[in-house]
């Protein structure tokens, strides 16, 4: 059990690491025996921070929280093996950090303070997010988004409709990048920077984060802004070979430029 005098630790370079409440040693001896059988390194990580987690005690937490009985649970883990995220009766999503690992500090806190002021520039499409307390770790809580991502999508739909996605993603990072909300101007490296031809507020990981609704094809939400950053975004459009569509944030750059260069035009 967590002691209440563990604290998260700040290390010399400004990065959290959580403290372990889940049974130290022994919990991570059991775990590194289970995956020394998994070969996959990919599921062997994913696995690894199942059982490092105190997924009963999470549980706990959650049905106290949502105030009713859970009849479904998805438990998947985050990007880059930071987080543990927890989905439950198709209706909410729980993110705990994963103990042990270092985070910027106050990393659960910068994600809420950046969706709190770039919601109202986003047209509907920013997500918002519940800050609840487990324990010593800030948890965040968010509402289900139905619908498909780039991965989910069927390659043929993406396929049909991609130069409309394109805008369609072009035009949020557009909006996005040209906000300047004054509750976040701490958080740039100088907080009297402007924004600019493809240098503002950016999601950071965007193609595999914006839900698609499948019957309209139009853009229903962008999530998970953990990542997101003041700065030059433009490496953003470069091709990647992971992605489903390695070409498409190209094309997204495209219509950023055409976006651009009709809004400046008319100035």
């Amino acid at each position: 059990m967590l002691r209440a005098t563990q604290r998260s630790e700040i290390l010399p370079d400004g990065i959290e690491r959580l403290p372990d409440p889940t049974g130290g040693v022994m919990r991570h001896f059991m775990s590194n025996m289970v995956c020394a059988l998994i070969w996959s390194r990919a599921r062997r990580k994913k696995v690894r921070a199942v059982l490092n987690s105190n997924v009963l005690g999470y549980l706990t937490f959650i049905r106290q929280n949502i105030g009713t009985r859970i009849r479904r649970v998805k438990i998947l883990v985050g990007y880059r093996g930071r987080n543990l995220l927890i989905a439950v009766n198709g209706r909410y999503i729980f993110k705990f950090q994963i103990p042990g690992k270092k985070y910027r500090v106050n990393m659960a806190l910068r994600e809420k303070r950046i969706v709190d002021a770039l919601m109202p520039h986003g047209r509907g499409l920013v997500p918002g997010v519940e800050l609840l307390r487990y324990r010593d770790m800030n948890v965040r809580r968010y509402d289900f988004i139905a619908g498909k991502s780039m991965r989910t999508l069927p390659l043929h739909q993406i396929i049909a409709h991609e130069q409309a996605l394109a805008q369609q993603v072009a035009r949020f990072i557009y909006d996005i990048g040209m906000a300047d909300p004054a509750e976040i101007r701490d958080l740039k490296d100088k907080p009297t920077a402007r924004p600019g031809y493809m240098r503002g507020w950016f999601h950071g990981d965007i193609y595999e984060n914006f839900i698609i609704d499948p019957a309209t094809m139009k853009l229903v939400a962008f999530i998970d802004w953990e990542d997101c950053a003041w700065g030059d975004f433009s490496d953003q459009f470069a091709s990647n070979p992971r992605y489903t569509r390695p070409d498409f944030m190209g094309r997204v750059g495209a219509e950023y430029k055409k976006i651009w260069d009709a809004e400046h035009r008319q100035k």
